[in-house]
C-alpha cells in the first residue's frame, strides 16, 4: 500500500519553515492588502503535483519575492542577490530530506509593477522538486502480496 503521509505537506512545511526565519524578507500568507504591507516581502505558493510514475513525484512551487522598486541598478543588483541567496537556501534544506530527489529551479521571472503609487520590483521563482515515495506493496494473509 502506498503512504502519502507528508508526500506534500511535509515539503510545504519545511519552505514555510525555511522562509520565516529568513531576516530579510518578512512572509507573508494568506490574503494580501499589498497597500499594508512592508517591503521587501515573500509569499509562496504551492502549485501542483504530478505523479511521474515508478513512485516518483514532481512538485511545482513559487516563490515571489516583491521589493520596493528602485532605479539605481546597484539596488536592483542587491535584490536580485537576496532572490537568489534565499533560493539557494530553500534548494538546501529541501534536499535534506530523503524522500526528495531533485530540485530545479525553472523559470525565473521579473515583474514590475504599482500599486497605489508605490513602484514595485517582484521576482517569481518557479521550482520544481521531485520525491519518492514508498510503494511496498501491503503484505496479505498467507505471505502473498497486492503489489
Amino acid at each position: 500500500m502506498v503512504n502519502y503521509k507528508g508526500l506534500w505537506s511535509k515539503t510545504t512545511k519545511t519552505i514555510k519553515e525555511c522562509l520565516e526565519e529568513n531576516k530579510d524578507f518578512k512572509l507573508v500568507t494568506g490574503d494580501v492588502d499589498y497597500s499594508k504591507q512592508s517591503y521587501p516581502l515573500i509569499q509562496f505558493f504551492f502549485q501542483n503535483s504530478i505523479y511521474q510514475g515508478n513512485g516518483k513525484y514532481r512538485d511545482v512551487y513559487n516563490l515571489l519575492f516583491m521589493f520596493e522598486r528602485s532605479h539605481s541598478v546597484t539596488e536592483i543588483i542587491k535584490n536580485m542577490e537576496k532572490v537568489e541567496e534565499t533560493t539557494t537556501e530553500v534548494h538546501r534544506v529541501i534536499n535534506k530530506d530523503s524522500n526528495t530527489v531533485n530540485f530545479q529551479a525553472g523559470e525565473i521571472e521579473n515583474l514590475v509593477g504599482e500599486y497605489e503609487d508605490t513602484l514595485i520590483d517582484a521576482y517569481r521563482v518557479n521550482f520544481e522538486v521531485e520525491k519518492l515515495i514508498s510503494m511496498k506493496p501491503k503484505r496479505l494473509k498467507g505471505g502473498e502480496s497486492n503489489g
